[in-house]
C-alpha cells in the first residue's frame, strides 16, 4: 500500500503506466498502477483552465519619457484579447488572479525603469543600470483583477529600452485562476 504521496512528470505520451514510487513513511518502493487520462480528468476539474494568456515584445530600440506608456506592438500570443497592441494595456474581462511579467533591458549607458501600474496605481517598480554593458531584468507581480480593470507597463522616468540577440523587451500576463 501507498502511504504518502509523489510527483510524476505528465507526459501526454503516457496513458496507463505503471510507476516504482518511493514511500517517505515505509522508506520501500511500492509498484502503482497510474491512469494518467483519469489524474488529468482531476485536476482540471479542481483548477481553472485559463483562457487569458498574453505576451507582446517591443520591436526596436525605444526611448521613454517619464510616465509614458511601454507600447509592446509585437503580439507573441493574445488568448482572450486582452492586450491591446495600440495602447499597451491589458483589461480584464474575466475575473481573477493574474501574474503579470515584464523584462527591459537597459542601453549601454543608460538606465531602464519600469512600472507594473493597475489602473492608474503603480504596483511594482524595477531598475536597470546600464553602466558597464546592456543588462535586463525582470518584474513579476500577481495581481487580482476585476472585469475593466487595465494594467499596462510606464515609464517611471526617462528610459532606454535595448532590444539585441539575446534581449528582449516584454510584457505578458496569463490568468492562474
Amino acid at each position: 500500500m501507498l502511504h504518502g504521496y509523489a510527483y510524476l512528470p505528465s507526459y501526454p505520451c503516457l496513458k496507463n503506466c505503471f510507476y516504482y514510487i518511493g514511500c517517505p513513511e515505509c522508506n520501500t518502493k511500492h509498484e502503482a498502477f497510474l491512469n494518467i487520462s483519469n489524474i488529468c480528468n482531476i485536476f482540471s476539474a479542481t483548477t481553472h483552465n485559463s483562457d487569458v494568456l498574453f505576451e507582446a515584445n517591443v520591436a526596436n530600440d525605444t526611448t521613454l519619457d517619464g510616465g509614458q506608456p511601454v507600447i509592446y506592438q509585437t503580439i507573441i500570443t493574445n488568448e482572450g484579447s486582452g492586450y491591446d497592441a495600440a495602447t499597451g494595456r491589458f483589461t480584464c474581462t474575466t475575473p481573477g488572479l493574474y501574474s503579470f511579467s515584464v523584462q527591459h533591458c537597459a542601453e549601454r549607458g543608460r538606465y531602464s525603469c519600469l512600472t507594473i501600474v493597475k489602473d492608474g496605481t503603480w504596483i511594482m517598480a524595477g531598475v536597470v543600470d546600464g553602466a558597464t554593458y546592456y543588462p535586463c531584468a525582470t518584474i513579476s507581480k500577481h495581481i487580482r483583477l476585476q472585469a475593466g480593470e487595465q494594467v499596462w507597463v510606464m515609464a517611471t522616468w526617462e528610459s532606454t529600452l535595448h532590444n539585441g540577440p539575446y534581449r528582449v523587451n516584454a510584457f505578458s500576463g496569463v490568468l492562474l485562476r
